[in-house]
């Protein structure tokens, strides 16, 4: 079983569902997967968040691939971790309650995602 370390900062729909898409099939194969959401990407992690009715976001939906969702559904599978950036949080103006804890862990820094990686691999969208 190996680890994986996502850093995921940009808010584009692609970005969002490749890096969804690659923990959901790292955690089939049985790898732990640790997500550091900052940047643009933040506010998409909020309770609020709606997915907007333009493509490629209705087209997701609509083949019942959006990104949000297979996240969601990864969590029960366990070995997945968000850790929401706390800097990040602070300059997007994301207040932490604000934050779907549905999806999100913890709000945390870059030195606790990196410890909880670990010595496994790291990829960023």
């Amino acid at each position: 079983m190996g680890r994986l370390g996502i850093i995921l900062s940009s808010g584009d729909y692609a970005s969002l569902y490749a890096a969804a898409t690659l923990a959901a099939t790292a955690l089939a194969r049985g790898d732990n997967v640790v997500i550091f959401v900052t940047g643009r990407a933040l506010p998409m992690f909020t309770r609020d968040h709606t997915p907007p009715a333009e493509e490629p976001a209705r087209r997701m939906l609509e083949l019942k691939v959006y990104w949000r969702d297979l996240l969601a559904a990864a969590k029960p599978m366990g070995g997945l971790e968000i850790i929401a950036c706390e800097t990040a949080a602070k300059v997007m103006g994301v207040e932490e309650d604000a934050l779907d804890r549905e999806l999100v862990d913890e709000v945390g820094s870059m030195y606790t995602f990196l410890e909880k990686v670990g010595d496994g691999q790291l990829l960023a969208f």
